[in-house]
């Protein structure tokens, strides 16, 4: 079995030639904090680019799965009270969460 010509793993950084840098980095696997801060940082750069408007800017935090979730737990908990006909909609459960969501910005003086 032959070495690889660069390192396995994937924390190796490319010098502005393109030639790998010399810090050789092993064949261990990162580390699960290591991964984390590699998800948060994809996640921080897909939402600078996605938050044209306020709606894409919620859909960034919450995608459609996440929301479906809620919409079925939620149906599933009225129905183990009782409330047998109760449905929940995508659009309903968006609408009140932007009615909480602006509920906690916009304050009321009395």
């Amino acid at each position: 079995m032959t070495a690889p010509s660069q390192p396995v793993c994937e924390l190796y950084e490319t010098a502005k030639d393109g030639d790998p840098c010399s810090q050789d980095c092993g064949l261990e696997e990162p580390s699960p904090k290591t991964l984390l801060l590699r998800k948060m940082a994809l996640l921080h750069m897909r939402a600078a680019t996605c938050a044209d408007d306020p709606m894409s800017a919620f859909m960034c935090l919450m995608d459609r799965v996440m929301l479906q979730h809620i919409c079925d737990c939620t149906v599933a908990e009225a129905r183990r009270y009782g409330q047998v006909g109760w449905e929940l909609s995508l659009a309903e459960l968006k609408a009140f969460i932007a009615l909480l969501l602006a509920r906690g910005v916009i304050t009321v003086c009395t």
